[in-house]
């Protein structure tokens, strides 16, 4: 009986650091609904708050990854692993649904990611990171919870943000690390909620022409 509870919690971890939706993106289509583009052959229900969205591998020729599910998906973090090679877009097949996430969207790639489709914040603080290459949003970040948003990476690429993150008066943008973070203007009505105040204390904060925060 001794070793029964160890090794129950074993299971556990193990379980959990294995618990993830990794995506190898074997087809020639990047549709999420596609089942050779997830590891493992399956396609799988994206919904736990506890469970990451790893972008592994691609296909060279696969150039985009289309979310044409019909529900909004949740996971801890949206993550684009080294082993993730060239540039891609997360797209989505209609503007209706997209991704909830708890933690983090980060660029761990050597090349540059592009999110196109609706994200909502869920987590108290949530990191947006360009750790090893730039990482640009042109959709809506919708943060009704206030969250934070903080930028940690350290390698000087750029954050931008070329759509507006709605939030309320809570929120603050934390730029932490020396990343630029770039405020874009790709919607006439996109103004980021940032009540809460902006706090440099590393990094560079940019403003396009005509862009703005409340």
């Amino acid at each position: 009986m001794k070793h029964v509870l160890p090794m129950v919690l074993i299971l556990l971890l193990w379980h959990g650091l294995c618990a993830q939706h990794i995506w190898k993106g074997n087809h020639l289509s990047g549709n999420f609904s596609f089942a050779n583009n997830w590891d493992g052959d399956t396609v799988p229900t994206i919904n736990n708050a506890d469970v990451n969205l790893i972008f592994r591998n691609n296909n060279p020729i696969q150039t985009t990854a289309l979310y044409d599910f019909s529900y909004w998906a949740t996971v801890r973090s949206i993550i684009f692993e080294n082993s993730f090679i060239g540039s891609s877009s997360l797209n989505a097949e209609l503007n209706d649904w997209g991704i909830d996430f708890w933690h983090q969207v980060q660029n761990l790639s050597a090349s540059p990611q592009v999110i196109n489709l609706v994200l909502r914040a869920k987590g108290s603080t949530i990191e947006l990171n360009p750790t090893n290459a730039d990482l640009t949003f042109n959709n809506m970040i919708l943060n009704n919870l206030g969250s934070d948003i903080e930028v940690n990476a350290d390698n000087n690429n750029h954050l931008f943000l070329n759509n507006a993150i709605h939030g309320n008066t809570n929120t603050r943008l934390l730029i932490k690390g020396n990343s630029k973070v770039a405020i874009g203007f790709a919607n006439t009505s996109a103004t980021h909620s940032f009540g809460g105040g902006v706090h440099v204390e590393k990094g560079e904060l940019w403003f396009e022409e005509s862009s703005s925060i409340n």
